[in-house]
C-alpha cells in the first residue's frame, strides 16, 4: 500500500521486491487493483497454482485504509483505529449495510 507509519514508503524503502524475485528465479505477477479487481486477484492465484516449476510472488497493490474518506492513502490510517466517526463514514463510503462487527 506504499505507507508506513511515518508517511509514503519512499521515505525509508526503495527496493523493488519483485526485481528481487525475479533474480531469484521466481515468477512474480502483479494485481494492480487489489481493492476491487476480483477477478485480476484470481487470476493470479490461478496462474500462480498453474506454474508448478518455481514458486510465484503475487504483488497486490492496495490502498490503506481504502474507502475511508479522510484517512485513506494515509499513514493516519497505519496503525491505530480508524474511530468510530471514520468508521461510520467508511461504512456509507462503501454501501456497507451491516452494522459494526462485533
Amino acid at each position: 500500500n506504499g505507507i508506513t507509519i511515518d508517511g509514503h514508503t519512499e521515505l525509508s524503502f526503495t527496493e523493488d521486491v519483485g526485481m528481487r524475485y525475479e533474480a531469484y528465479g521466481w515468477q512474480v505477477l502483479t494485481v494492480e487493483d487489489g481493492n476491487t479487481d476480483v477477478d485480476a486477484l484470481r487470476k493470479a492465484i490461478a496462474e500462480a497454482k498453474a506454474c508448478t516449476d518455481k514458486p510465484t510472488l503475487i504483488k497486490v497493490k492496495t490502498v490503506i485504509g481504502y474507502g475511508s474518506p479522510n484517512k485513506a492513502d494515509s499513514h493516519d490510517a497505519h496503525g491505530a483505529p480508524l474511530g468510530s466517526e471514520e468508521a461510520t463514514a467508511t461504512r456509507e463510503q462503501l454501501g456497507w449495510k451491516y452494522g459494526e462487527f462485533e
